[in-house]
């Protein structure tokens, strides 16, 4: 190749890195699963953060980055011994990473 043609692929790969990053920083992962009858979501902050759904016979675990809350039948367990009650008829627990910590969404309703 010509030197004028690999300094624009070059240069081309270089803003295709550079919009992949700044994309990273504002989508985040979505992860899901099925657990006693509820879809629970786990969305990340951004593409570097992980987010995990584990289910296990007692509830299902859930990764956020380096957050962890724990999803029972009736309860969700957050970081810092923070317990949320979870209403009988729920269906869908979407946790998402916040700077604040984990905010979680109890079908479509904002509930921390």
């Amino acid at each position: 190749m010509t030197a004028p043609r690999t300094n624009v692929l070059l240069l081309g790969l270089l803003f295709v890195v550079m919009g992949l990053t700044i994309a990273g920083t504002f989508i985040g992962a979505t992860v899901s699963a099925k657990c006693g009858g509820r879809t629970i979501s786990a969305e990340s902050g951004n593409l570097l953060s992980p987010a995990r759904v584990v289910v296990k016979p007692g509830g299902a675990e859930v990764e956020l980055g380096s957050r962890r809350a724990t999803v029972r039948a009736d309860r969700i367990e957050l970081p810092g011994n923070e317990t949320l009650l979870i209403p009988t008829r729920c269906k869908r627990i979407t946790l998402r990473e916040s700077g604040e910590g984990i905010s979680v969404v109890l079908d479509g309703v904002l509930a921390r």
